[in-house]
């Protein structure tokens, strides 16, 4: 560098100050462009790792109610020698008369009637003696 001209050394100077801010600008976009494709695929995976689980806890707790419906048909004498020959369908969306809460929004059995909500007690406990037969 010292054999140049000042004219020589000045654009020497020049092109040297450019090369280095477009190599500067370079690796900031690339330090960018390697934190988006690492950042985007951690996320892909991510999700696809969650949905897997949350799938595979579903499967577990779908089995786990099927087998306690099971015991319960069993106990009540319901449960068939064979394979069940009308299985009970299940939406994969839910029921659709479930509301927000999770309960019933409105049946035949609980309206929107206030004493809906309480629990039902049989005739005899209140006080009530039920008529059997259409009367002989």
């Amino acid at each position: 560098m010292d054999h140049l001209s000042a004219e020589g050394k000045a654009i020497y100077e020049t092109v040297s100050s450019a090369n280095n801010r477009s190599h500067e600008k370079l690796t900031a976009d690339l330090r960018v462009m390697i934190a988006t494709t690492v950042a985007d695929s951690v996320k892909a995976a991510l999700d696809t790792e969650v949905t897997t689980k949350v799938n595979a806890a579903v499967e577990r707790m779908k089995m786990y109610s099927d087998g306690i419906e099971e015991e319960l048909r069993e106990s009540l004498g319901l449960a068939s020698q064979g394979s069940d020959p009308a299985p009970i369908y299940r939406p994969p969306e839910g029921d659709a008369e479930i509301g927000p809460e999770g309960h019933r929004a409105a049946t035949t059995t609980r309206g929107k009637d206030p004493r809906a909500s309480q629990p039902y007690v049989p005739l005899p406990a209140r006080g009530i003696q039920p008529q059997l037969g259409s009367g002989t």
